[in-house]
């Protein structure tokens, strides 16, 4: 059996991998040209070099493959126009070159996220059954995506699984988090529809998040949607105060206004566009750190094919720590 990785240099795509060895299966890593191997050394893999922008390589690199899991997009982005490019565009080009190709896929794995859904207005996590409301680019490019998957439904079989924050080894976006603890002082985001000030979350390991792509793609389910998360509820609080707890950190906590906010993702946004580098703080992510309930629910997943996150929040911040220490990233 085979199986093709898209995104398969980045953190999720790159642990995906060392998992799926372990499943009897030919991976097949897919690349573009200029991406770095770095976080596959060591894995066995074999590499295609096929971009979303050319139809006929992704027909080339889809050929012959059971089973596909559709990892690559961005994050970070300058504009909503990069985003739908990237992350919707690319998608419906993916699912075009299998649709054409007509080769018989077992399943077609596309990992979303919870922006596609979007927040909630209170401590009641989000389900699979409550209409979707992204409030950012990027939320809304992941949801467009799905909605150009429904189209090849038929075609092959599809599961589209929707994360929450997802933390571990090799991340670099939640580094951020770690290396701000490590300097003492953490800036603090108040909460505006809570009555404690907090803003809340999930969030889920990339082992639990990996082993919950396995047993979808190893199940019968087809043309759904799921959330894949740990289902204990954290507020950013107590997020910053573990990770200081496991560095053996004191840190000085301090609120950071509205409007220095604000300012700050329009500055960085500016300056995006002028030198084309991308930063964690724009517009568009300001438009998701402004809800204070990021959060949902993996009852579905559980009930529907057996998902279960056994890593606690605590373990796996230590975990990525210890990680993080070893490679010099901290």
């Amino acid at each position: 059996m085979r199986a093709l990785v898209t995104g398969a240099s980045g953190f999720v795509g790159s642990t995906l991998i060392e998992r799926l060895q372990k499943e009897d299966l030919e991976v097949h890593a897919m690349l573009r040209a200029t991406s770095s191997d770095k976080n596959l050394k060591n894995l066995k893999y074999k590499r295609i070099d096929a971009s979303f922008a050319d139809l006929a390589s992704l027909k080339q690199a889809v050929q012959g493959m059971d089973y596909i899991f559709h990892l690559a997009g961005t994050i970070f982005a300058p504009s909503r126009e990069d985003y739908l490019s990237i992350n919707t565009e690319g998608t419906r080009k993916l699912a075009q070159a299998i649709g054409e190709v007509g080769y018989p896929v077992k399943k077609f794995i596309f990992v979303s996220s919870l922006a596609a859904g979007g927040p909630t207005n209170s401590l009641t996590p989000r389900t699979e059954l409550d209409t979707d409301a992204p409030v950012s680019a990027y939320g809304e490019s992941k949801l467009q995506a799905e909605k150009e998957l429904s189209q090849y439904n038929n075609k092959f079989p599809i599961t589209i699984l929707r994360p929450p924050m997802v933390y571990g080894p090799k991340d670099k976006a939640t580094l951020l988090f770690f290396k701000t603890v490590s300097r003492h002082i953490v800036p603090m985001f108040r909460g505006h529809t809570t009555q404690d000030g907090q803003k809340y979350y999930t969030a889920i390991h990339v082992r639990d998040l990996c082993s919950g792509i396995i047993k979808a793609a190893f199940s019968d389910i087809r043309g759904e949607i799921f959330y894949l998360t740990n289902d204990y509820i954290f507020t950013y609080e107590e997020l910053m105060a573990t990770i200081a707890r496991h560095l053996n950190k004191k840190i000085f906590k301090f609120r950071v206004p509205d409007v220095a906010l604000t300012i700050g993702a329009h500055g960085l946004s500016w300056y995006s566009k002028i030198t084309g580098r991308t930063y964690s703080l724009n517009i568009d992510k300001l438009h998701e750190l402004k809800p204070d309930y990021w959060i949902c629910t993996g009852e579905k997943a559980k009930k529907s094919f057996g998902f279960s996150a056994e890593t606690n929040l605590s373990d796996g911040l230590l975990e990525t720590i210890k990680w993080y220490k070893k490679y010099s990233w901290l």
